[in-house]
This record gives C-alpha cells, sequence and structure tokens, in this order.
C-alpha cells in the first residue's frame, strides 16, 4: 500500500481530508516521508521541541532514563531529573 493510500484509509481523525505525506523519519530541522522527499520542520516550536529531531544527545538521555524506569505518576513518585528541572528554572 503507497503512503497516500495509507493516508486515504486511516482511521485517525484529522481536522481535514487533506491527505498527507507518510512520516518516516526526522532529523535536525527536517522531517522525511517514506518516499525520501525532505521537508523543512517550521513548525517545530509550537509542536515538538526546537532542538531537532532525532537530537543525540536528547536520545541518550532519554535512553538512560528508560533504562532505569519508563514512567512514575507524579502523584505517586518524585523523581530526580524533574527535581532537577524544577530547581533549574526556579533558580530563573
Amino acid at each position: 500500500m503507497t503512503a497516500v493510500a495509507e493516508a486515504r484509509t486511516s482511521n485517525l481523525f484529522y481536522q481535514s481530508g487533506t491527505v498527507r505525506p507518510m512520516l518516516d523519519h526526522g532529523e535536525g530541522v527536517y522531517l522525511y516521508d517514506v518516499s525520501g522527499k525532505r521537508y523543512l520542520d517550521g513548525s517545530s516550536g509550537a509542536m515538538v521541541s526546537n532542538i531537532g529531531h532525532s537530537n543525540p544527545h536528547v536520545l541518550a538521555a532519554m535512553k538512560a532514563q528508560m533504562d532505569k524506569a519508563t514512567f512514575g505518576y507524579r502523584l505517586h513518585f518524585q523523581n530526580e531529573p524533574a527535581e532537577r528541572l524544577a530547581a533549574m528554572t526556579a533558580d530563573l
């Protein structure tokens, strides 16, 4: 099935019937569809983060945390990364 056919048969609720490219991966400031076409991610500030897609430093930090625990509900547990971030934010 092609990327266009998959988009047309999607069970997701999009805001319009516009056929969208099928995302394959992101790297830096670019997103790539399954056919290899490159798109400049012009909405990264509001939609994701402005540090770039697949940033190796961020991926390493995420992997290190996931090796410890992937989730701990904030009403039941404290966690060191969140406490450190809150302290850095408060210091600002």
